[in-house]
């Protein structure tokens, strides 16, 4: 699934749907991300992170990218 819209892939997208069911996410990362939180490239595994506010957003992402 894809995470966020980018080009070519503007619906369907895992952003999408959490939208669908609720706008109470992080706006840290602006309207293209909000609440998400992750360190994946494509066709690779790995840990998605969806924060409801911007202050679980700024402490997850310290231990995260540390």
């Amino acid at each position: 699934m894809v995470v966020h819209p980018a080009y070519g892939n503007y619906t369907g997208t895992l952003v999408n749907a959490l939208l669908y069911y609720t706008n109470n996410l992080s706006s840290v990362n602006g309207n293209i991300r909000p609440g998400i939180i992750h360190r994946l490239d494509k066709d690779t595994s790995g840990l998605i992170l969806v924060a409801k506010n911007n202050f679980c957003s700024c402490k997850t992402c310290f231990y995260v990218y540390r």
